[in-house]
């Protein structure tokens, strides 16, 4: 059981990093200096979420199944496909006030802002997390537009 839950605490720690290094890029892009900021940390989180293939499961069968030691078995799947059902669940929209579709623009821009970070002028928050201690997020590959979940 101790295995299982540090499993599950890495998963949790990268979500987090993910979700520091989105925020941090944020900051370089005055288009959202007019958001609020409660709308941006739930894109983030949602993009986090989307990046590493993390989503609820659709039935309770698979909510059983679905332990951490078998998301991290299905990340190292070379099979892994994504599936944009349940990146964003009903206890984040609850948490969050914000559905998905709330969440669309922000999170589009957002992810304009990941793709593009290794070759921006100003790359000072790529290479801050690209480092060990912030578990190497911004070297994860980006996932396509067409995988976010939005039509």
């Amino acid at each position: 059981a101790a295995m299982r839950l540090g499993k599950y605490n890495a998963i949790n720690d990268v979500v987090e990093c993910l979700v520091m290094y989105l925020l941090d890029l944020s900051m370089l892009d005055y288009t959202f200096v007019n958001k609020k900021p409660s709308l941006v940390a739930a894109s983030a989180v949602y993009l986090a979420r989307c990046t590493l293939g993390i989503r609820e499961p659709s039935t309770a069968a698979a909510a059983s199944a679905m332990t951490p030691s078998s998301l991290h078995d299905e990340f190292e799947s070379p099979s892994f496909q994504r599936d944009v059902e349940g990146y964003w669940s009903n206890t984040l929209e609850y948490y969050t006030g914000y559905d998905m579709w709330a969440l669309e623009e922000t999170v589009k821009r957002l992810h304009k802002l990941q793709e593009g970070a290794e070759t921006n002028h100003l790359r000072s928050v790529y290479n801050k997390h690209k480092k060990h201690v912030h578990n190497y997020v911004s070297l994860k590959v980006v996932v396509r537009k067409e995988d976010l979940g939005f039509l």
